[in-house]
């Protein structure tokens, strides 16, 4: 492996050499790290530089940041003029409406659909084309199946909330649960969690059992498309419901430990309190105890149950039973071919990558962990001495005041004369290109580069 390091090929994205507050909210970079969207302003008019590329100036421009699609190549945002909003597609505009919202790309990129409103009416609009006038669409109901060919949301009619799938309106609820709309991974079901009264209940599960609460960001479907868990409770009792009947109650369902399906669908593991006792359990059955536990999943490709574990003021790294100690564990990863695995733990304030055979070294902090897509090179980002690097195989590459990662929504930084201000940060990461380059944005002094490594 021979990373190019300080003499591998950098792009400036852009530089700003005076304070532009409005970069802090509207820089979008595309998934592949190689396009950099963001809002200027210019006379009170504002207008989006994508690529370097002035585009036509409005009044005012969507709130956040442009939107780019999935594959990298298309562009969206909203624009307003002369009292009307429109949304401007790869540089062309739509219809105006008196506002336009969430805006949302199809997987496979061919697809844009996003909310609008004339009056107090507001619809779906999917490439170009209305649906029908609701007296609201909730935020961030819409999703698109993973196939791109099944859309579902979630309007509003008087007082009453339904799913519309595929422009076909479904029962009529007191609510829907925006956090639970799921398209199984083959997108042939929709399931979601509706409110009769004071109960939840999935409509879609046989049985019928009802709910005093739901944790419905944990449902979830196997990776088959033909099971469905989610935790639930009644009064305080809580137990995860697995294909429609409830699991033996508990004192609670961890939240960082909930349920996961085996890669071949055929078991499930989640973490439970059972008393001051955290509790893994798989397919009903519990079995080891700790203090804590985290990270629960399981390997790609394998059904080897991993998980993070606390017992005494030690903590493990549990893989197929199997634990290691350490004085914390975080941020594991796989190999897609479920070969390979690695994690961050520390060592006093020092955090290190443990894989499959080997330590590495030492940082003050390490994070974006993973692996090459054939699974040959493991590549983190580390910090050390105010400056952050990518580390490909154990060698540092060059570094940079910051690297803008997937996790990092949020950067602290002081805006002044001469400075980058920035956050709010959408899209970036760090991504792979065939055969062997690896890509990623950083900034240093008053520039953003694209940053392109390759590994041998």
């Amino acid at each position: 492996m021979n990373p190019t390091g300080a003499s591998s090929p950098e792009t400036l994205i852009v530089k700003i050499n005076h304070p532009l507050t409005w970069l802090q909210d509207t820089l979008a970079v595309s998934s592949d790290n190689r396009r950099a969207a963001y809002v200027d302003v210019d006379g009170g008019r504002q207008f989006v530089i994508a690529d370097g590329r002035q585009g036509k100036s409005y009044d005012s421009t969507m709130k956040g940041p442009p939107l780019f699609s999935p594959d990298s190549r298309r562009l969206a945002y909203g624009a307003k003029s002369h009292g009307k909003w429109c949304v401007v597609l790869d540089g062309i505009e739509t219809q105006r409406y008196d506002s336009v919202h969430n805006l949302l790309f199809s997987p496979d990129s061919r697809h844009l659909a996003f909310v609008a409103n004339t009056g107090n009416k507001w619809f779906l609009v999917v490439d170009g084309k209305e649906g029908k006038h609701y007296d609201g669409i909730g935020q961030g109901t819409i999703i698109f199946s993973l196939d791109s060919k099944h859309i579902a949301y979630r309007p509003q009619l008087g007082d009453r909330q339904c799913i519309v799938l595929d422009g076909e309106e479904q029962e009529l609820y007191q609510g829907i649960m925006a956090t639970t709309i799921r398209f199984s991974p083959d997108g042939q079901r929709l399931i979601y969690l509706a409110n009769k009264g004071s109960k939840w209940f999935a409509p879609q599960l046989r049985g019928g059992n009802e709910y005093d609460q739901v944790a419905g960001s944990a449902l979830i479907f196997s990776a088959d498309s033909k099971r469905i868990a989610f935790p639930a409770a009644n009064g305080d009792r809580w137990f995860v419901v697995v294909d429609g009947e409830p699991s033996q109650a508990s004192d609670g369902i961890l939240g960082d430990a909930p349920p996961v399906f085996s890669p071949d669908s055929q078991h499930v593991a989640y973490g439970i309190k059972r008393g001051d006792r955290a509790v893994v359990v798989v397919d009903g059955n519990e079995e080891q105890s700790y203090d804590g536990i985290s990270f629960l999943n399981y390997m790609p490709k394998t059904n080897s149950l991993t998980y993070a574990a606390r017992r005494g003021g030690k903590s493990f790294q549990v893989i197929n039973g199997k634990e290691q100690s350490h004085d914390s564990v975080t941020r594991l990863a796989f190999s897609a071919n479920g070969e390979r695995y690695c994690y961050v733990a520390s060592r006093g304030n020092k955090r290190f990558a443990v894989t499959e055979t080997n330590e590495g070294k030492e940082y003050q902090g390490i994070a974006e962990l993973g692996f090459s897509p054939d699974g040959k090179h493991l590549v983190y980002v580390a910090s050390d001495d105010n400056a952050e690097f990518l580390v490909v195989d154990d060698v540092e590459g060059k570094r940079y005041k910051y690297i803008l990662m997937a996790w990092r929504r949020k950067l602290s930084i002081r805006c002044s004369p001469g400075m980058l201000c920035i956050t709010e940060l959408g899209g970036s990461g760090i991504s792979f290109d065939p055969p062997q380059t690896v890509r990623y944005v950083a900034i240093e002094g008053n520039g953003l580069y694209f940053f392109s490594q390759a590994i041998k």
